[in-house]
């Protein structure tokens, strides 16, 4: 630094350049001369540098340079005005400065040449690159600290800057390759996505310009050439780009072997079809022979008092509890050979229910048809035998199970110091089959079936809280094919209780009835045991 003081240039400036323009500027501007003395500063190195006017104008500009420029400075404007090539006039470059403080601080610096009268001035516009240098170096830290904090993620992520890839340790394990391996790969698309990598890539372009907002799965190409499922989500912005990829592997190994097992399912569901069409057929036949027969049924119905009427209304109920179940049937058969998928077993299933209760319907309705005719016929000769009663309620259950849904509907009740008696099995079955089925239909509440033995006597009570029957039509309720005006809405022959009263007859025992519309209905029957053999 001179000791001596020299006083401001005062330079007339150009009329297109205004000093208030200078003085206002952002960046700081210095004017020095050949000999490298500050003539002239802004108030913006002022505020730069922390030295006042006075303490700048008439110094060396090497006071603001930190070594070794600030030794070098003026043999560097000496070789230029000597004819040598102009290192910086006319160009940017970055270079360090120091302040009155003795802090050294990245300028970005440009240098122009103006010529005065006879003398040579330099301009130098400085631009403080302090803040950005600090935004850039917590950029920095900020990645090298995301790459730590991702270094143990259970996902695999990669970090795209420009064409690079930085790997962490999961996506390393998956792929096979190290952080170091794959920036030695010519072409790391297609070195991971192998003979589909074209078709990656305009999958992933695409999704690069729409900002990622799909999650895209993709089979990728591990380093020892075998291949791994990922799902695959991205970020990006101008800095680069994030991927998050998710083995998925195991899953879909899982999923083809639930798609194999599902083709297997299918085939056989298939042959079940072939099976249930096959069955449905046969049914139809059944059907055809039943109607085939209506004149050995005629000759059956003799006894009525009005046949054509009898006949009539036995051909449009048969028809109709057939056609109902069987329409049924064929349509849950269509709607199963169109459900090929797993995720499709609740309605696969829902129609094999349908159609196992459909078939249970038409085996009851052929049952009351066959029942009725051998009645009739005068074919029924009871076979008395010693009969365990906790069994046939069991049995009976069971076969009431698909009328009951999910919920217990019926409620047993033994009053008996002996749960055996001697009578018909399967006639009895019969009656309380007929009494309780008729109960889980007109009624959404419990059914009850009392049982109580005294002196050689069986009596059955069976309730139920649904439709009742009204009262006026009450004389008719043990009449064939008879069907109360509030029941008609509900699937049925008319036969059960006809049946069960000629079963109740034939094992010698009394029927008998309470009922009241909308209140409930309740049968009671006494049995007198049987002949034991």
């Amino acid at each position: 630094m001179r000791e001596n003081k020299e006083k401001p240039l005062n330079l007339k400036l150009e009329p297109s350049v205004s000093e208030a323009v200078i003085n206002s500027a952002i960046d700081s501007i210095i004017l020095i001369d050949r000999r490298g003395i500050i003539k002239m500063v802004n108030p913006a190195v002022i505020d730069l540098f922390g030295y006042t006017q006075e303490e700048l104008v008439g110094n060396n500009i090497s006071m603001l340079m930190p070594e070794p420029d600030k030794s070098r400075h003026d043999g560097y404007i000496k070789n230029y005005l000597e004819g040598g090539p102009p290192k910086i006039i006319g160009k940017r470059r970055e270079v360090l400065a120091r302040n009155k403080n003795g802090k050294s601080f990245p300028v970005l610096l440009a240098i122009s040449e103006a010529n005065f009268g006879n003398e040579r001035y330099f301009a130098g516009t400085i631009h403080d690159l302090s803040e950005l240098r600090a935004i850039g170096n917590q950029l920095k830290e900020s990645e090298m600290q995301m790459l730590h904090l991702s270094a143990n993620l259970p996902v695999g992520a990669v970090y795209r800057i420009d064409e690079e890839l930085h790997l962490n340790k999961k996506i390393q394990d998956i792929i096979g390759y190290s952080d170091e391996e794959i920036k030695e790969v010519n072409d790391w698309f297609e070195a991971l996505m192998g003979p589909k990598w074209i078709e990656y890539r305009e999958m992933y372009e695409k999704d690069r310009r729409k900002g990622f907002k799909e999650i895209r799965t993709y089979r990728i190409k591990t380093k020892s050439g075998r291949y791994r499922w990922v799902d695959f989500a991205a970020y990006s912005d101008n800095k680069g780009e994030v991927w998050i990829l998710h083995d998925i592997t195991p899953k879909v190994l899982i999923e083809q072997e639930l798609i194999a097992l599902n083709e297997d399912l299918e085939r056989r569901v298939q042959e079940k079809t072939l099976e249930l069409k096959d069955y449905v057929l046969a049914l139809e036949e059944t059907n055809q022979k039943l109607t085939s027969s209506e004149e050995e049924l005629k000759q059956a119905l003799d006894s009525e008092r009005d046949l054509n009427e009898l006949k009539s209304r036995f051909v449009s109920t048969a028809s109709h509890e057939f056609r109902t179940p069987l329409s049924s049937i064929l349509s849950s058969v269509d709607l199963i050979s169109m459900y090929t998928t797993e995720d499709q077993n609740s309605k696969r299933e829902k129609h094999i229910q349908k159609i196992r209760k459909s078939v249970k319907s038409l085996t009851n309705i052929l049952n009351d048809f066959l029942s009725l005719g051998r009645i009739e016929e005068g074919n029924i000769n009871p076979v008395f035998a010693e009969v365990d009663m906790e069994e046939i309620l069991k049995s009976i259950r069971e076969e009431l199970r698909y009328l009951e849904k999910d919920e217990e509907r019926i409620q047993f009740y033994i009053n008996c110091d002996n749960s055996s008696f001697c009578t018909d099995k399967k006639i009895l079955s019969t009656i309380l089959t007929n009494l309780l089925n008729n109960g889980l239909k007109y009624s959404s509440d419990v059914v009850s079936c009392e049982l109580n033995q005294k002196n050689g006597q069986l009596h059955i009570r069976v309730t139920d809280k649904g439709i009742g029957i009204p009262e006026e039509e009450q004389k008719h309720l043990f009449t064939r094919f008879f069907r109360a005006k509030n029941a008609e809405h509900i699937d049925g022959t008319g036969l059960g209780l006809s049946i069960v009263q000629k079963y109740v007859e034939i094992l010698g025992g009394d029927l008998d009835f309470k009922s009241e519309e909308g209140e409930g209905t309740t049968f009671q029957i006494s049995l007198t045991e049987g002949p034991k053999t």
